[in-house]
């Protein structure tokens, strides 16, 4: 039977420890600061013009999307079954395709 501990015959080994572990590696440029601090002039006014672009496109975005709420509505030809946009003040609308009469969609 296997002992997994040396108590039976009273040994102790002690022996020194060396600490072979390195600190860690500082990633920094010459002033101090880390390197996120530091990037190139071009790469600001990348990020920054990709921002504004996306900014607007979500104005763009929400804008058509209230525009069709507000002052569209969604219209279906009975003879063709095409669909359409179309102001919602008028009567009967007519369909651009055939010129039949449409439904609401």
């Amino acid at each position: 039977m296997k002992i997994a501990s040396n108590d039976i015959n009273g040994i102790v080994v002690k022996r020194q420890i060396h600490e072979t572990i390195e600190p860690p590696t500082q990633y920094e440029m010459p002033e101090g600061l880390p390197f996120y601090y530091y990037f190139d002039l071009n790469t600001a006014f990348l990020f920054i013009g990709l921002g504004i672009l996306a900014f607007f496109a979500s104005l763009i975005g929400s804008g058509l999307f209230y525009y069709f709420l507000i002052f569209k509505r969604k219209y279906r030809c009975k003879r063709c079954g095409h669909s359409f946009y179309d102001k919602k003040d008028k009567e009967q609308p007519i369909c651009p395709k055939c010129g039949a009469e449409c439904i609401n969609a």
